[in-house]
């Protein structure tokens, strides 16, 4: 896939004029009948994976609308007029979601009805739904936990392709990790010192090899006095500055209890030690013996 059509596939979700439902164009239907009905699943998906898109109760066949189309995620509305749109039921892409939260909404139409002045909403109910889903973002990354005066060592895992491969980035020129604000990421949901990582760890920001997708490094020991759930903004991106945010959570525990020396092995087995420590008090008590008949002596005396 060349620059050119990446940035249009990945500019049309974003609310580019002319993009119809789930980014298909405007398009001359012919005889195909008429949308009635629409809905979709599953109802929460991985962005990039596809959802099946169901009109008029099939998903297969081709549909036509003519009419106000709206597409609403996360408070951000859009919507558009089209004449004679054609709406392909069955397997849809959803649009990749770069952000690090879940992206809630969906789309709805009103038959035979102008969209609201400047491309405002229609006064009224919508004829037609897909009701809501729930887009997860396209960037994951694993969990970390750590401990105080422990150092981390080792990569830690993330996935930015969607289980069908779709994927966002493209490696050419490689890629990078970064830490920004917590407001980049949105909301953090009640965490310890959002935002930044714990004092003592640091995120490996270097920019991969050609060709080559960047790996995902914590490094560093929790300095004393961390401990807590540390929620903190990640942002990837490669050479073309296509990027996506996530949340990562790194937990920091309490410093691992010191280890106890064992004990040195005198070369007497286990049998013999009861008789060793029996013999220890046998002896103490003789001698103990010894001193009292002598004090009783040197009275005799």
């Amino acid at each position: 896939m060349n620059r050119f059509t990446r940035t249009i596939t990945i500019g049309a979700v974003v609310g580019l004029a002319g993009v119809g439902l789930f980014g298909v164009a405007p398009a001359m239907a012919g005889s195909n009948a008429t949308a009635t009905t629409l809905s979709m699943s599953p109802t929460t998906v991985r962005a990039g994976e596809p959802t099946v898109l169901t009109i008029n109760g099939l998903t297969t066949g081709s549909f036509e609308f003519t009419g106000c189309e709206g597409s609403f995620f996360n408070g951000l509305e859009t919507y558009d007029y089209y004449i004679g749109e054609t709406l392909a039921a069955g397997p849809t892409p959803t649009p990749p979601n770069l952000t690090a939260n879940d992206l809630v909404g969906g789309y709805e139409i009103w038959s035979g009805v102008q969209c609201g002045a400047d491309n405002t909403r229609p006064v009224g109910t919508a004829d037609m739904t897909t009701g809501d889903i729930t887009i997860t973002p396209q960037l994951q990354v694993e969990s970390v936990t750590a401990n105080v005066g422990t150092q981390l060592v080792g990569a830690s895992g993330y996935t930015e392709k969607s289980a069908t491969g779709s994927t966002p980035f493209e490696w050419t020129l490689g890629g990078a990790f970064a830490v920004l604000p917590a407001a980049s990421c949105g909301l953090a949901a009640g965490s310890v010192d959002a935002g930044a990582l714990p004092a003592g760890v640091t995120l490996d920001e270097t920019t991969s090899a050609a060709n080559t997708a960047p790996v995902f490094t914590l490094s560093g020991t929790p300095a004393v006095g961390t401990e807590g759930d540390y929620k903190v903004c990640i942002n990837l991106h490669d050479g073309y500055s296509d990027s996506a945010l996530a949340w990562l959570t790194v937990s920091v525990l309490a410093p691992q209890p010191a280890a106890v020396p064992a004990l040195a092995n005198t070369g007497a087995n286990d049998a013999a030690v009861p008789a060793t420590v029996g013999g220890s008090l046998l002896a103490l008590a003789l001698g103990s013996l010894l001193v009292v008949r002598r004090q009783r002596r040197r009275v005799n005396a």
